[in-house]
């Protein structure tokens, strides 16, 4: 609001950012990684068209948001929270002190280039690239070389999985390794990093939850030759179906799904294990049907009151939600008709 723009603004470069690169996710691990593994595939499948989908999203929403944002500056008077401007203004504190000078302290910068680094880590042993090119073996070179070394290859172990070969656990162990580093260079108390720890994980217990019972509702599925009578039924409802009307129809299914389930490792786990299948009856691979799902789960997430994510970012910026879903009415349809016109054309290539 400093610089002119409104709080709208604000959340959209986050939640807009953040949303929409869940929705073209390339190697996120709690969406693309679950849906991988219930269909047995490898998290690089379909890796390039992931990426295609990211870019053509990416750059709907910048153009949208950057439109708004030159549109209010112009005239501020367009904003759609213009009503509520100067009370916005006193509580974020837009003019207290101009001669304020907050920057940042060291400790607090050498903090973010270490979470910056962990997820760089995370993204580099999450892409298979010996898939992508069978001359890439630097990083497996690298390991071999690594736990040779006295000592320390004691210390992270000889069975070490080299970047491209991660997995839950090896993310795991990097993200609580990383946050006991950061701990230790901001000079946190050992009781205020078990606060926060613990905090955190508290984000994750429901998620922990639907996958256990998302996975017993599948066991029972399986046991009980009910996967079996469904797959059959979606065999003979999809025959003959064209593998653009079937890619289409899993999208929009996905959506109403999404609503119900926010999480994406409890969606994943809950259908994948059917709705992947089907695609090989209309001759859809399973990686195109993962990106799919990823889009209309992303797509909801934007918008949908049932995510913490954003009902928490709009309390913050003190927006109603129905003002958040005026702004973000032809964004939504723009981005569902891309990605409609994207998976059809990937489902035929």
């Amino acid at each position: 609001m400093g610089v002119g723009f409104d709080s709208i603004v604000a959340v959209a470069i986050a939640l807009v950012g953040s949303q929409v690169g869940c929705l073209a996710s390339t190697v996120n691990p709690f969406a693309t990684g679950v849906a991988s593994q219930t269909l047995n595939i490898s998290p690089g499948d379909g890796l390039v068209s992931r990426v295609i989908l990211l870019i053509i999203t990416i750059t709907i929403s910048i153009i949208y948001v950057y439109h708004y944002a030159s549109v209010i500056e112009k005239d501020p008077t367009k904003s759609l929270v213009y009503n509520q401007r100067a009370e916005d203004e006193k509580h974020f504190l837009v003019k207290a002190d101009p001669n304020d000078d907050h920057k940042m302290t060291g400790r607090q910068k050498t903090v973010i280039w270490l979470f910056g680094i962990t997820f760089v880590v995370m993204i580099l042993g999450l892409i298979p690239w010996s898939n992508l090119n069978s001359h890439w073996t630097f990083f497996d070179k690298f390991t071999k070389w690594l736990v040779n070394i006295p000592f320390l290859g004691d210390l992270l172990g000889h069975d070490m999985a080299p970047l491209g070969t991660w997995y839950f656990n090896e993310i795991t162990m990097l993200f609580l390794f990383m946050s006991v580093l950061i701990m230790a260079v901001y000079h946190m108390k050992e009781s205020e990093f078990i606060d926060a720890f613990m905090s955190g994980m508290g984000d994750f217990l429901s998620v922990a939850i639907i996958v256990a019972v998302a996975r017993g509702i599948q066991v029972i599925m399986n046991n009980g030759m009910i996967t079996g009578t469904v797959l059959h039924w979606g065999e003979l409802g999809l025959h003959g179906l064209s593998q653009t009307i079937f890619i289409i129809l899993t999208y929009i299914f996905y959506i109403p799904m999404s609503f119900l389930i926010p999480s994406t490792s409890g969606l994943a786990a809950a259908t994948m294990g059917i709705i992947g299948p089907m695609g090989h009856f209309a001759h859809v691979s399973g990686s195109l049907v993962i990106t799919a799902y990823q889009a209309a789960s992303g797509w909801v997430n934007l918008i949908t009151p049932t995510s913490g994510v954003v009902m928490g970012a709009l309390a913050i910026a003190h927006i109603n939600v129905g003002i958040w879903w005026k702004w973000m009415l032809k964004l939504m349809i723009y981005l569902f008709i891309a990605t409609c016109l994207f998976l059809g054309i990937a489902a035929l290539l």
